[in-house]
């Protein structure tokens, strides 16, 4: 069942989720639940911001907000944390599966493990991955959460995930240990290394990363809510 939940909607949810302001975030998902007849894993899978693809967890996992991370998890039901649909877009299926929800990515292809393993919010990691993340996801600069945490000195995240992660030899990160060692260095394309956005209410802890930064305005119900500071990629993307 589709919500077509309105920007404003959508805009709430979002901004609640990165201000971890919990209990405005459970009414809002309860509200959406309500007026649209449909399950709060419903509501949650269709929030996403239009112009990066960041959904409620990309968000939560940035910041290492573990009590809204766990909230937005416990939406979904233990009967569609896997199964067919696990690799499926999550925002068109009818029963929204935890797994595909968890490893959604934005419009630079990165997961919320990718944030929350950059950011080093090690506990976050933890969640995420027993909730089903993948730590093989490639970004679209070929980069898995193991290979961003590794670039920006987050030691006990690459050590955990290394150890915990399934598949890692596949992804990037897992060539710190053997995977033909591509984009090992950050520089097997020439390119250079890119972080990806991550965004909170006055708080930004992507330390030694050299990153622009820009004002975006964050309104809810049409009431400016003050300006949050976000980090930018690079190359603007």
């Amino acid at each position: 069942m589709s919500t077509h939940l309105s920007e404003d909607e959508i805009d709430d949810i979002l901004y609640c989720a990165r201000a971890n302001e919990l209990q405005e975030l459970r009414e809002c998902v309860d509200a959406a639940s309500r007026k649209y007849g449909t399950e709060g894993a419903r509501v949650v899978v269709e929030v996403v911001d239009a112009e990066s693809g960041n959904n409620a967890l990309h968000f939560a996992g940035a910041n290492g907000l573990l009590e809204i991370t766990k909230y937005i998890l416990s939406l979904f039901t233990p009967t569609t944390t896997s199964g067919s649909d696990s690799t499926s877009n999550p925002t068109s299926n009818p029963n929204p599966s935890r797994h595909a929800f968890v490893n959604a990515q934005n419009q630079s292809g990165n997961t919320p493990l990718h944030w929350a393993a950059l950011n080093g919010h090690l506990e976050a990691v933890k969640v995420l991955m027993e909730a089903g993340a993948d730590v093989t996801v490639l970004n679209q600069r070929g980069y898995d959460a193991i290979f961003e945490a590794e670039m920006n000195d987050k030691s006990a995240v690459v050590e955990f995930l290394l150890r915990e992660g399934v598949g890692v030899d596949r992804g990037v990160g897992g060539g710190i240990g053997g995977a033909g060692g591509e984009g090992g260095s950050g520089e097997g394309n020439g390119e250079e290394e890119q972080e990806d956005v991550v965004v909170g209410v006055g708080k930004m802890d992507l330390e030694g990363s050299e990153v622009e930064n820009m004002d975006v305005d964050m309104r809810v119900d049409g009431d400016e809510k003050g300006k949050e500071k976000v980090v930018g990629e690079r190359d603007g993307v």
